[in-house]
């Protein structure tokens, strides 16, 4: 029986794929660097910020600097805002809910203002030692619940998302925004994916 639904924060409860994937490329043009396509940090997303950063640019501290300021005081990058039918969907999920993210309380806190109220806690980045695709995270958010991981279902929208859950012996459910394509997805063994929030609380009721 599932007790609890998590959640990715990033192109699942906001629609931030696209300013983040900017951001990226826009801090390798701010430095001078060769700029990966943006196919390669679509299939990135899910891993922290920094570990992306060193895989395209290399490993130094001007890269992190550049990328933070260009996403909190980039005047020219895409703004991210919460999902479509996000209120509606929060309020008719009656499982207990939370949030695990790669990224920052700051940064989330940010996007998703007093709208954290629907969740019981957020796990960041800075909660864990490890962090996606390992289970660490998920596990935290299980034992703040004090739940066992296979009473929760982790809702992501990239297949380093499925394998963080299938670590930790967690049921899934893929989001289709602008993360990983359900042809990625069943690839690796998702059954079950989802277009929208709304369509979330109606399959959900199937877990």
């Amino acid at each position: 029986m599932i007790k609890a639904i998590l959640f990715d924060r990033d192109g699942v409860l906001v629609d931030s794929n696209e300013s983040i994937i900017f951001t990226y490329q826009m801090t390798g043009k701010v430095l001078g660097l060769k700029v990966p396509k943006k196919e390669f940090f679509r299939k990135s997303l899910g891993i922290t910020y920094p570990t992306i950063l060193k895989r395209a640019y290399g490993k130094d501290k001007k890269i992190l600097e550049t990328y933070n300021k260009m996403w909190y005081v980039g005047k020219n990058r895409i703004k991210p805002k919460k999902m479509s039918g996000f209120n509606n969907a929060m309020k008719k999920i009656k499982l207990k809910k939370a949030i695990v993210t790669s990224g920052s309380m700051h940064a989330t806190k940010t996007m998703l203002k007093d709208s954290l109220k629907y969740f019981q806690f957020v796990v960041t980045r800075a909660d864990t030692k490890n962090h996606k695709p390992n289970a660490e995270p998920l596990l935290l958010a299980c034992k703040k619940l004090r739940i066992k991981p296979k009473e929760a279902v982790y809702v992501g929208d990239s297949v380093i998302d499925y394998k963080t859950a299938r670590n930790a012996g967690m049921k899934f459910i893929g989001f289709l925004s602008n993360g990983s394509t359900k042809k990625e997805f069943e690839k690796t063994g998702v059954k079950v994916t989802v277009k929208s929030l709304n369509e979330l609380t109606k399959i959900i009721e199937k877990f």
